[in-house]
């Protein structure tokens, strides 16, 4: 693994509170990029964070390009396009209650 994933990896194992809200699963890691599956608020499906040097990544939602980002704000990049809503807590609070019911 080049060492900008290692990078990306360790800086998405330091947000796990917030990768685990996304329902990650099925991570795979290989030297240029990083893939695995979502079933979050917004969207549910495989996302690839891409090394494009030491500290820029690519992220691609089912093969489309969402943003070119630093390492720093890829965490928030992903957590925008697959989980934040504008009424985030409202929204976990009923999917909360339909899972209850």
């Amino acid at each position: 693994m080049n060492d900008s994933i290692r990078r990306v990896a360790l800086r998405l194992l330091q947000e796990d509170v917030i990768i685990t809200s996304w329902g990650i699963t099925n991570v795979r890691i290989f030297d240029s990029h990083i893939s695995f599956h979502v079933n979050g608020l917004k969207y549910n499906g495989l996302v690839e964070i891409k090394a494009i040097d030491c500290n820029e990544y690519e992220i691609y939602l089912n093969e489309t390009n969402i943003g070119h980002t630093h390492l720093d704000s890829v965490v928030d990049t992903i957590d925008n396009a697959v989980e934040k809503t504008d009424c985030y807590h409202q929204h976990l609070e009923e999917w909360i209650r339909n899972q209850l019911n």
